[in-house]
């Protein structure tokens, strides 16, 4: 029994747990009274865990729930009217609405992540938060929790190998409620016992009695109390009983009748019920006491909540980013003295004056602590320390998960992934949870992800089907990101300048077949502003609208043309999440004719977008088909000659601009 607990410390505990179980039965209720936005899932029979757990933490630690630890929620004071608010969808709920169930956010008190239903995609975001309070050197805990069906997930293995690797202060509690929805645990792993998976990572592991609300306590204490020491994460199984099914509207026929008796004689309630009055610290009265007050609190919680206005439905479109419309000026040209740079310096350049200037701002990624693939980074480690540039394991999810928790924490992440292509194992939680985290939450993100796009060619040959994508239109159907793809080192330094800057999640997309070219580059820090694109050169006849490795292209075709006397005007979008939509349909309206290119692949590339906008907004000023330059819809092949062959280049922009002028 833990030592530092007191009678009072018991009773607070059994009526968080009274209270949690009772405001379900509510919810349940006002589902089935079709009250409800979207489904309840409980946590009958898991009460103990969520309420011991949080009961262990320090005022100033950080909490990372799941919709099953109401406990949680209400040990760090949220209440019951905050969440019968949320239940209903209410104007002034944590989602306002545009949200369900707890996926409720509340910072100052704790609850420092909004979960979604990708279940285990807050714990590499918890893992951020803990990397943040250990770089600042604070003496906070993360804490975070999911299932036992979440163990087989990739966003598991990647935060805790994370976590491990760095010794940051988070625990891990896992909810072993027997069954991940209707598969059960022996169809989930070979373990006997799921705390053994720390040992793999080099951590604390520990078994606890999840219907032991004094067990709960006392591990996680511990637990807590070792991260906060610096001794690195702990992994906590509680196991219990998942007592209802997945969601209220789950049968759960396939539980044996014998697996809910036998845990319905341990419920943790009845239980420390039982106890608190062995020890004198519960009886008759005070058990009626505590069930009218906890109804008459719910009762007024669930009035107050049906009381309140829904948003407007105009709403539903508004707060995808903190700043959703781009500048309408742009800031004066910067002062300092111009000289010739690379792309790749460039970029160099941008980070380490930001980064000198900003000790909010760090870098995370594979490799970058010895400089990259492409040496960006390179001497970074010993100009800024080893708390600015952090090397990773291989692991996308985990260093887009760490970087959104650090970003939630007040810092300002500059994520690496090595090459645009690796992207893809991050993309669930890049999509889901970062992407949408101010929609729903009203909370910025300002978080920077690099990665370096398109083929080069060289005499070996191209860099092939797996290091030459550009996954720019995998991303630009995710509400909520940013996306910047700068064609010269100009725009380079300042475009990422500004997206560091940028309150919201920013995808770069460094051109790395640019990397060597060179620019005038202004010293000193300046923005080019997200969403404002450049007219890289005037026309009359026909309009080629690209971004990228092919403006350079299309400046040399335009050249080509232009012997020909045909007057090309060049836009280079710079950004294409904002896009600067005025920019291209006053191209559009002014030439008449279109071309659009792009690097990557044909089908639903960006430039389909582009040319439904002037189709849609234009149309009346075209005098031609809208015209596409892109590459075939295949991988980019490795051999020089089929690389040629494949990509789009300044020949074919000037070939398919011939045609189109002479329409």
């Amino acid at each position: 029994m833990p030592n530092e607990l007191t009678p009072a410390d018991w009773l607070e505990l059994y009526v968080q747990m009274r209270r949690m179980r009772a405001m379900e039965e509510r919810a349940e209720e006002l589902y089935r009274a079709e009250k409800t936005v979207g489904r309840i899932y409980t946590g009958r029979g898991q009460e103990a865990i969520s309420v011991g757990s949080a009961y262990a933490l320090g005022p100033a630690d950080a909490l990372a729930p799941l919709y099953r630890d109401m406990g949680a929620h209400l040990v760090r004071g949220v209440t019951a009217r905050e969440i019968f608010s949320q239940y209903l969808g209410r104007a002034e709920s944590s989602n306002r609405g545009k949200d369900s169930g707890l996926h409720l956010i509340a910072p100052e008190r704790g609850i420092a992540v909004s979960m979604i239903s990708n279940l285990t995609a807050s714990l590499p975001v918890a893992v951020g938060l803990a990397l943040a309070f250990q770089l600042r050197q604070e003496p906070r805990v993360a804490i975070t929790y999911f299932g036992d069906g979440s163990t087989s997930t990739g966003s598991f293995h990647e935060g805790v190998n994370f976590a491990a690797t760095r010794r940051l202060p988070v625990v891990f509690v896992c909810e072993n409620n027997q069954w991940a929805l209707s598969t059960p645990n022996h169809k989930q792993f070979a373990l006997e016992r799921l705390a053994d998976r720390a040992l793999g990572y080099g951590i604390a592991g520990v078994q606890v009695d999840g219907n032991d609300v004094l067990d709960v306590y006392a591990k996680t204490k511990e637990a807590v109390e070792q991260a906060r020491r610096g001794d690195g994460p702990a992994f906590i199984e509680a196991v219990t009983m998942r007592m209802q099914g997945h969601s209220v509207t789950d049968p759960a026929q396939y539980v044996p009748k014998e697996m809910l008796a036998e845990w319905q004689a341990r419920d943790p309630i009845d239980r420390f019920g039982r106890f608190l009055r062995e020890q004198g610290a519960l009886d008759d009265e005070q058990e009626e006491d505590i069930g009218r007050q906890l109804a008459e609190e719910i009762d007024e919680a669930v009035a107050y909540a049906e009381s309140q206005p829904f948003l407007p439905a105009g709403e539903a479109v508004r707060g995808v980013y903190k700043v959703e419309t781009p500048t309408a000026t742009p800031p004066p040209p910067p002062a300092g003295p111009t000289r010739e740079l690379t792309y790749r310096a460039a970029v160099r350049e941008a980070l380490l004056e930001v980064m000198e200037r900003d000790e909010r701002v760090f870098i995370l990624g594979e490799d970058v602590e010895y400089g990259g693939v492409y040496g960006i980074t390179r001497e970074f480690l010993e100009r800024l320390g080893p708390e600015r540039i952090l090397d990773t394991p291989i692991a996308e999810i985990a260093i887009i998960g760490a970087a959104t928790g650090a970003a939630l924490a007040g810092l300002r992440p500059v994520a690496e992934i090595q090459f645009a292509d690796f992207i893809a194992p991050a993309m669930d939680l890049l999509v889901n949870m970062t992407a949408r985290y101010h929609y729903r939450t009203e909370t910025p993100v300002p978080l920077v992800i690099r990665a370096p796009a398109g083929a080069i060619l060289t005499p070996h040959g191209s860099t092939g089907p797996f290091h030459s994508q550009n996954p720019e239109a995998w991303f630009a159907q995710s509400p909520g990101l940013k996306i910047v793809v700068p064609a010269t080192p100009y725009d380079a330094k300042g475009l990422l300048l500004a997206a560091i800057a940028d309150p919201d999640p920013v995808l770069f997309l460094e051109q790395k077949g640019l990397y060597n070219d060179k620019g005038p580059v202004p010293a000193g820090e300046y923005l080019v502003p997200l969403g404002q694109a450049r007219l890289a050169r005037e026309g009359s006849d026909l309009s080629i609208i690209t971004y990228g490795a092919m403006v350079p292209q299309a400046l040399l075709a335009a050249g080509l043309l232009a012997a020909e006397d045909v007057s090309v005007e060049v836009l280079d979008l710079r950004t294409l999440v904002p896009l600067d939509e005025e920019a291209v349909l006053a191209t559009a309206r002014k030439t008449g004719k279109v071309l659009i290119a792009h690097e990557a692949t044909r089908l639903a590339g960006f430039g389909a977008e582009l040319a439904a906008l002037v189709a849609e907004k234009a149309f009346d000023y075209l005098d031609g088909p809208i015209v596409r330059v892109t590459a075939p819809d295949a991988p980019v092949p490795a051999t020089l000659p089929l690389a040629e062959f494949h990509l789009p280049n300044a020949e074919k922009i000037a070939a398919a601009g011939r045609e189109l002028a002479a329409y």
